[in-house]
């Protein structure tokens, strides 16, 4: 069972996808902090970074998204933490 809720909130999509139009990509990186205060900016939906989390994760089992963490290791192998990188998928790329 995950923790992910059912129905994934589009409006989430919706920024994702105006950010690669802006950019001219079909792939975005950033963080979830700033997604959240996009999302709140944009479409007046106001939530957490572990709600982004769980639906951006239903997003993903749904396949509209793919999300691939951008984590790495320094040389005394201690892990730097970067932004996800999503990417949208040709159901998306459709839809938007």
């Amino acid at each position: 069972m995950t923790d992910y809720v059912a129905p994934p909130d589009l409006r989430i999509l919706e920024i994702l996808g105006r950010l690669c139009r802006r950019y001219g990509k079909t792939y975005v990186y950033p963080s979830r902090p700033t997604l959240c205060r996009m999302v709140e900016q944009f479409t007046g939906r106001r939530m957490s970074v572990r709600s982004m989390s769980r639906h951006t994760g239903a997003l993903m089992r749904d396949g509209w998204i793919h999300r691939q963490p951008r984590h790495e290791s320094d040389l005394l192998g201690r892990l730097k933490c970067h932004s996800s990188l999503y990417t949208l998928m040709p159901r998306a790329i459709k839809w938007w």
